[in-house]
């Protein structure tokens, strides 16, 4: 919990909000998560872009396969290596790729595309093009992604475009507390309890992404050929100019360092594009 002096330095930036603008009394003077629980924090995500129903889903399977270029791929072969509900795989196919889908529980009809098996995934390979979308933030230590990663490698060729999106801990949605509080850095703020509560996923605090995603491909033998990050821009991040909310949310951090925080705390994702060795 926060102490008071903390509030009352959170109080002297408020006014950086664009939208909405409140101030701290009453009943959030004394309780930091009841601030980030009203209405008055800023969302984590947009509401239009929750999925939550088949036609988004649809809508959001198309959109990631259109972003990998699946769509001039007729006859290529496509693995997405955390597949989900398979809604990609699905996409793919209706593109004319070969396309299977991998995932350590089953969340799929159609047994001849997708399958728990890696034997089975490795036996159909290997693949011009694999995607891990939202994938190595779930798995919850570094061994355990370099085994993901390395299976991943063991599914390619010298010339397979492995295609990585990762959430960061450290942006505004890496809790992925949005389906059920949706509000912006919750998960770094937020009581350990209070996170618990709200929490639907298993995520990894991956606090300095650049260094540790690089550490783990780099020790499943893969090569970075690109990598682009993307910020978030909104009036929750112009708070970040606020030395004294910097340190704020540094200290809730596990060795976090105020200066650095606030270059990437506005990170909202990152894209990969890697080869095998």
């Amino acid at each position: 919990m926060f102490e008071t002096s903390d509030l009352d330095k959170l109080q002297s930036v408020a006014g950086c909000f664009e939208k909405p603008k409140f101030s701290i009394s009453g009943q959030f003077k004394d309780n930091i998560d009841n601030l980030i629980l009203s209405d008055l924090w800023p969302n984590e995500v947009a509401p239009s872009l929750i999925v939550r129903n088949e036609r988004q889903i649809t809508i959001r399977a198309k959109s990631i396969a259109h972003s990998y270029g699946l769509h001039k791929m007729h006859g290529k072969k496509f693995l997405d290596f955390g597949c989900g509900n398979g809604a990609v795989v699905i996409e793919a196919c209706k593109m004319g790729l070969f396309a299977f889908g991998y995932d350590h529980v089953q969340q799929w009809s159609d047994l001849d595309n997708f399958s728990i098996d890696k034997d089975y995934i490795l036996s159909n390979g290997p693949y011009d093009i694999i995607s891990l979308y939202d994938v190595i933030d779930h798995i919850m230590t570094h061994d355990e992604a370099v085994e993901a990663m390395s299976f991943v490698r063991g599914c390619a060729t010298s010339d397979t475009v492995i295609n990585v999106r990762c959430h960061p801990w450290i942006s505004r949605h890496g809790g992925h507390l949005y389906e059920t509080i949706n509000r912006a850095y919750a998960h770094i703020l937020l009581s350990e309890e209070e996170y618990q509560k709200h929490a639907t996923v298993k995520v990894r605090k991956i606090t300095r992404p650049l260094a540790q995603y690089a550490k783990i491909f780099e020790n499943a033998g893969l090569i970075v050929c690109n990598e682009e990050t993307h910020m978030s821009r909104i009036p929750m991040e112009e708070m970040f100019l606020s030395e004294h909310l910097v340190k704020m949310f540094s200290a809730k951090l596990s060795g976090g360092d105020a200066d650095w925080q606030s270059h990437v705390l506005p990170l909202a994702f990152i894209d990969y594009k890697l080869k095998i060795c």
